[in-house]
């Protein structure tokens, strides 16, 4: 990851919000346990996405299952890249990115999916104004 572009900061776990009106499920049973077997043996590797909502509070983007795999583990911190650059739009467009490029499709709920292409259609129409966003979510998850 490029900790020049988007630094890393260490963030409270109770100064997290859910992302309001996320459209995905949080992990249960066996899944849930693999993430906190995961977390404990390798720590988080991937920094949470956030975004500012005052100045004591975040609201998760992308990361609501190692915040609860962290919370299980009762960590207190947990790595997050923090982006105060984002419209609610933008916002949600970056938490489905995520979850596309970490889960496959058919792993969605058929609610899930239908959120994600709602979602994900509205947030296509709006890139004419953020067409960095797809690049820096990548960037952000370091992938390619």
């Amino acid at each position: 990851m490029n900790n020049t572009i988007y630094p890393i900061s260490e963030l409270t776990i109770n100064s997290l919000v859910p992302l309001l009106n996320n459209p995905f499920e949080l992990y249960e049973g066996q899944r849930l346990d693999d993430l906190v077997e995961s977390i404990q043996t390798n720590g988080v590797l991937v920094p949470i996405i956030v975004r500012p909502v005052n100045d004591n509070s975040y609201e998760i983007l992308a990361g609501h299952n190692r915040v609860e795999a962290s919370k299980i583990l009762e960590y207190e911190t947990i790595p997050a890249i923090v982006r105060d650059d984002l419209s609610d739009i933008d916002a949600m467009f970056v938490a489905i990115e995520t979850n596309l490029i970490q889960r496959s499709f058919s792993d969605f709920s058929h609610s899930e999916r239908a959120a994600t292409i709602a979602i994900h259609y509205d947030g296509i129409k709006d890139q004419g104004r953020r067409t960095d966003l797809v690049k820096d979510v990548e960037l952000m998850l370091n992938t390619e």
